[in-house]
């Protein structure tokens, strides 16, 4: 499904990534350690197509992903950043309808097959209560979870998490 060849990138005289090589396939999931500063989120915004790499390419199928329009691209990969920097004051409701927006033309308006996976993301998620609520009243575990969704509603075959538990605490158990 995403190749990686001779990936190598560096920011300033930083050497972050240098040769990488890998391939994913369908039902693929993989987890990404390292210290901070490794290269982990480079990575993702590599694959995301956000960044371009400095040497090498990653590719969907035998296409280079950085010959993708974005709205294409879009249709094969959500990213979700580990920093939610989100300061538009939109309702739920609106952010989660956007992760359609790769399948809509200019004209066009939400299809009932858009208005399915809304409504189904909107249960599997427990958002009902919050469809209404602006993002900006949101905690932010309650921001990353509409977020999440909303790459969900994208329905891709490839969802890039950056941190996805950055704002999740295990449960401590009690002493008695």
């Amino acid at each position: 499904m995403i190749t990686a060849t001779n990936l190598s990138h560096r920011i300033g005289k930083k050497q972050i990534l240098k040769n990488l090589e890998f391939s994913l396939a369908a039902n693929d999931f993989v987890l990404i350690f390292g210290p901070n500063g490794a290269g982990k989120s480079t990575l993702l915004k590599l694959m995301a197509g956000i960044i371009a790499a400095e040497h090498g390419g990653i590719f969907i199928g035998q296409e280079n992903i950085l010959h993708y329009s974005k709205k294409k691209l879009a249709t094969q990969i959500a990213y979700l950043p580990q920093f939610d920097e989100f300061n538009l004051p939109l309702l739920v409701k609106d952010i989660l309808l956007s992760g359609r927006y790769p399948y809509q033309s200019f004209f066009r308006k939400y299809s009932r097959q858009d208005y399915e996976i809304f409504e189904k993301t909107v249960e599997r998620f427990a958002l009902a209560d919050y469809l209404d609520r602006n993002m900006q009243t949101l905690s932010g575990g309650e921001r990353k979870k509409v977020l999440l969704a909303s790459a969900f509603i994208q329905d891709v075959p490839l969802i890039l998490l950056d941190e996805p538990l950055n704002f999740w605490i295990p449960p401590v158990p009690c002493r008695s």
